[in-house]
């Protein structure tokens, strides 16, 4: 973000790609932050010389920060006021709040095949559908098989916190997932 000169500067204008803030109101603070995590669960990512890069994005500001020194935009950007309330509301599950649960491919192999083994052993995974000659089994690829595995796993877990883990080895999306000609299943 970079701050601009001229008129209204007073009042702290900040340009960003994703919106045009003018002062530190909570709507302005929610447009900047819901457009920012929209866009990223959209999968647009990257940088307008690298669209499409994989980038870590992290919020300006969980809490916001009343005693803060300096431009008031910085103090008013949070989610949460100090006490814990919510300043706004944000989406963070765009399309009705269905998500899935699949391998991360950079756990690598071992992590993902015990993922798969712990999921369709004992974890009551249903696994039938990656089984040789069923609908799944193709792409018959670790990766594949191993997100079949733990989104069945989630999903029969109410996708609750932590079901999706792993030890590391998964990850949560918005965007249903498709291995060939198999759909990720979900609970709704």
């Amino acid at each position: 973000m970079t701050k601009t000169k001229g008129a209204g500067a007073e009042e702290g204008i900040w340009n960003a790609s994703l919106v045009t803030v003018r002062g530190p109101t909570a709507e302005n603070a929610q447009a900047y932050n819901g457009n920012l995590i929209k866009r990223i669960l959209d999968g647009k990512t990257g940088t307008p010389l690298h669209p499409g890069a994989d980038l870590d994005v992290y919020i300006f500001s969980l809490f916001n920060e009343n005693l803060k020194q300096g431009a008031e935009t910085e103090r008013n950007f949070g989610l949460f006021y100090p006490d814990g309330n919510k300043v706004y509301d944000v989406n963070f599950r765009p399309g009705g709040g269905d998500s899935w649960c699949v391998a991360d491919p950079g756990a690598g192999s071992q992590r993902l095949q015990a993922a798969l083994e712990y999921a369709c052993g004992q974890g009551g995974a249903d696994c039938a559908p990656i089984q040789r000659g069923a609908a799944c089994y193709e792409p018959n690829t670790v990766e594949a098989h191993a997100s079949y595995a733990m989104n069945s796993y989630y999903q029969k877990h109410g996708r609750g916190a932590g079901t999706c883990d792993f030890k590391g080895a998964g990850r949560v999306v918005y965007q249903r997932p498709v291995f060939g000609n198999c759909k990720l299943p979900s609970s709704s």
